[in-house]
């Protein structure tokens, strides 16, 4: 092939091969970790007061479309609190990450999952296919039935923006 050709070529290659942002988006794979707040449940408004101002709790802020490959919680001190129940999803589908589970149930050391917390280790949720989210629906704990009064869980996901502008960031935890 002349030097011509082999420009002509080149340049054809690199069109195709061009990434259009508006059209197309590489995942590009990230992590990240929210340290929740203590579970203070009798204290009003705090993390795991069923009535207060703080349920749902959020755990990542998300804008824009993204797909989660992973997410889990590291229990790092037990939760206490009667029948208390915990849950993590989006508004309108709270148990659609986490399914509930009772509090009393989950234990230092665990790994959050499933209804089921598995102890040391366990598959994170949504290993295999990844979770799509639709234009910023925040990832949420929620607290039903009783308050949970004592417990610390952090969170931990693996994601991708789907978008351009779209992210994922950890919330404030409430102080």
């Amino acid at each position: 092939m002349g030097n011509f050709a082999e420009k002509i070529a080149e340049s054809v290659k690199d069109r195709l091969l061009a990434v259009n942002q508006d059209v197309s988006n590489a995942l590009v794979w990230q992590t990240a970790r929210h340290a929740s707040s203590p579970f203070i449940g009798a204290t009003t408004n705090k993390h795991g007061d069923i009535t207060g101002t703080n349920n749902p709790y959020t755990i990542f802020t998300v804008t824009g479309d993204i797909v989660i490959l992973g997410f889990w919680g590291v229990v790092n001190t037990s939760l206490t609190g009667a029948s208390g129940t915990i849950e993590v999803g989006v508004t309108g589908n709270t148990a659609s990450i986490i399914a509930q589970e009772t509090a009393t149930e989950v234990d230092a050391g665990g790994i959050l999952v499933s209804a089921t917390q598995a102890v040391g280790v366990a598959a994170a949720v949504g290993s295999g296919a990844p979770i799509a989210f639709n234009n910023g629906l925040d990832i949420i704990e929620t607290v039903a039935t009783t308050d949970i009064a004592a417990g610390q869980i952090d969170y931990y996901v693996i994601w991708a923006p789907v978008e351009p502008g779209a992210s994922l960031v950890s919330a404030a935890a409430i102080a």
